[in-house]
This record gives C-alpha cells, structure tokens and sequence, in this order.
C-alpha cells in the first residue's frame, strides 16, 4: 500500500525534520530512502528530458519505498 504524506508549514517547525526521522525509521527497516531538494531533482529531469532519458530518471525517482522531496529555505 502506497501512502502520501505531506508537510506544510512555516520556517522551524520541524518537517525536514519528520522527514528525516521517517527516512531514518525506513533505513532501519532496510527500506531505500531517497532525500532530494526539489531544485535538484527539477534540474535532473530537466537535463534528463534534454538527452531523451526523462522516462529513466523519473523510474529511478519513483523505484526506491520512500522519497523526501524538500524545499530548502
């Protein structure tokens, strides 16, 4: 069963840190765990789509039990 979860909030209220602990809680369990700053995971499909391998990128993205997409700042 696939569930979604997000976090919405102002500055310090602690959702990178929920996010980490959820990432923390799923390693222990032996679950993959991807962490990505939003930029960055935009940035590669970006370039992705650019060399014709956006498909790869976003199968990658969505093959691993647990993603954290953050806005920093």
């Amino acid at each position: 069963m696939q569930t979604n979860i997000v976090f919405i909030g102002t500055v310090g209220l602690g959702k990178t840190h929920l996010a980490c602990a959820l990432i923390a809680k799923a390693c222990e369990k032996r679950k993959n765990a991807l962490f990505n700053p939003s930029v960055s995971m935009i940035n590669e499909f970006i370039d992705a789509r650019k060399y014709g391998t956006l498909s790869k990128a976003i199968k990658r993205s969505l093959r691993c039990d647990l993603l954290a997409i953050y806005k920093p700042g």
